[in-house]
């Protein structure tokens, strides 16, 4: 099987966030929440996703790809006053906020049950939305069940498909956590 490319995945993301800070008794407003998924330019995640992909964060467009993000995420954080002691945290979350969606369009597009997929791992409203540091086999079995049950068989899903499934579990963690710290 090729699950291991969920584990290089998820990792793969957990790397590229952005350093967590340290948590704050301040919090953030819902309009700050909702920045990064107005003010990020529309193609960059789609963009930083595709660099994370194929190794390509250390070039010099990747670097540039990061920056773009990080600019766009602070500038979210000053337009809405996120205190400084939160705005590594913040980052963060923005990074996540905007990869989870855009790996959740990806996935549906390549037809993948994604409601099904945070339904088996817990996440969403109501849901216990645990912090996943990585993806088990348990989770890879859950993931797999689910999906088939509404008709989608990830274990003949493409490569990129899986990376895309493992770099989603990452996001969603990774809000889970973020958002913890910010409310």
């Amino acid at each position: 099987m090729r699950y291991p490319v969920f584990f290089a995945a998820a990792l793969a993301l957990a790397v590229a966030q952005p350093v967590l800070a340290q948590s704050a008794p301040a919090r953030v407003s819902d309009a700050a929440l909702a920045c990064p998924k107005q003010d990020v330019a529309a193609d960059l995640p789609g963009k930083l996703i595709d660099a994370m992909l194929s190794g390509a964060t250390r070039t010099p467009e990747g670097k540039a790809l990061f920056e773009r993000f990080e600019a766009a995420a602070a500038q979210c954080a000053e337009k809405h006053s996120v205190p400084a002691s939160l705005r590594g945290t913040y980052a963060a979350y923005a990074f996540d906020l905007v990869m989870r969606d855009e790996l959740a369009r990806r996935m549906r597009a390549a037809k993948v049950p994604v409601e099904a997929l945070d339904e088996a791992l817990g996440y969403g409203p109501g849901r216990p939305n645990p912090v996943i540091q990585r993806v088990e086999q348990s989770h890879v079995d859950k993931m797999t069940a689910a999906a088939r049950k509404r008709g989608y068989d990830l274990e003949k899903a493409p490569e990129e498909v899986l990376r895309y499934v493992g770099m989603y579990v990452g996001a969603q963690s990774g809000l889970v956590e973020d958002l913890a710290a910010l409310r």
